[in-house]
């Protein structure tokens, strides 16, 4: 077939302007040139303020509690006696190692570790290329040596002390609120963004940790959900009581299990670190959309919505 040398020299000087495409030679002949006549131009790039709406997560979002979380533990383990002596800061990267956010299987891993691997430092297990599949390994040798049912009620027995004492007036004092904060709920409320809270937690902790909740459009607790994250549920029922499409909405967490619910859900993962319970190297394999320090970054970072430029003007957000 003949080939147009026009066509094809003015096909070839406009992929020269393109660095992510690769240049066709006239030997390639018509069947190259039809491919890149027909192909599509790349997809336009996400940005944070092509967003409509920010569901944010709590724990090492806005609010900090690594102690309250290492004291609960505490408290459980004296309630079936025995011996706690993690770090604070250990048992709070623990809860970030993939799917051990979740409490129950916090509570079986630091047994395993304290029956099995009493010697090493669980830093230093977590540090592990293969730390999730390690602990896992141990927890399945604790349940074999323990056997499961009385597993099973050493766990049940810790996960009840657990939750009272975190849910407590006592362990509210171990509560801190993460530096700008709240500010930054306010400052991308007045920009023009929705603004709707997803937490695994209970009700109780999160409207008493976050006292200014009024102020968001939408606040989803493990009450409102029948699957807790990995699953993109919590995500997926803010947006739609929202009237948000799903696409246009953006998940922000500090941990592994956050990057997997957004993508379960559909939607774009921000990750802060400061206070995150994941560690970065482990955040960096997972490849999420954005990182941020904190979340008072990503409120300045973002720019106004066009349309909500001279409505938010003099608008004053009331702050409980």
């Amino acid at each position: 077939m003949e080939i147009n040398n026009k066509l094809q020299n003015y096909i070839l000087d406009m992929n020269r302007k393109k660095d992510n495409v690769i240049e066709p030679t006239a030997a390639q002949g018509a069947d190259t040139l039809k491919f890149y006549l027909k192909s599509k131009p790349p997809k336009k790039i996400f940005k944070l303020n092509d967003a409509e709406l920010f569901v944010v997560d709590v724990g090492g979002v806005l609010r900090d509690t690594t102690e309250l979380d290492s004291k609960s533990f505490e408290v459980g383990f004296k309630a079936v006696g025995i011996d706690y002596k993690f770090d604070a800061d250990a048992v709070w990267h623990l809860k970030g190692l993939g799917r051990y956010k979740n409490r129950k299987k916090c509570i079986y891993a630091l047994l395993a570790i304290s029956d099995l691997h009493k010697e090493a430092e669980l830093i230093d297990i977590l540090k592990k290329p293969d730390a999730e599949e390690f602990v896992t390994a141990l927890i399945q040798d604790y349940i074999a040596k323990k056997g499961a049912d009385a597993a099973e009620k050493t766990m049940q027995i810790i996960y009840d002390e657990y939750g009272k004492f975190f849910n407590s007036d006592e362990g509210k004092k171990l509560v801190e609120t993460i530096s700008g904060s709240q500010e930054a709920m306010v400052l991308l409320k007045q920009k023009g963004y929705k603004l709707a809270l997803f937490s695994n937690g209970g009700r109780n902790a999160v409207e008493r940790d976050v006292p200014y909740y009024k102020i968001l459009d939408a606040v989803i607790c493990k009450e409102d959900i029948t699957k807790e994250k990995p699953s993109g549920e919590g995500i997926i029922k803010a947006a739609q009581m929202l009237g948000v499409p799903v696409e246009k909405t953006v998940y922000i967490g500090d941990a592994i299990v956050d990057i997997w619910a957004s993508r379960d859900a559909g939607c774009k993962s921000l990750i802060v670190s400061d206070n995150g319970m994941s560690f970065p190297e482990q955040i960096a394999k997972e490849k999420p959309e954005f990182v941020f320090n904190n979340i008072m970054e990503v409120a300045y970072a973002i720019k106004t919505k066009q349309n909500s430029k001279q409505q938010d003007k003099n608008k004053k957000i009331k702050i409980y």
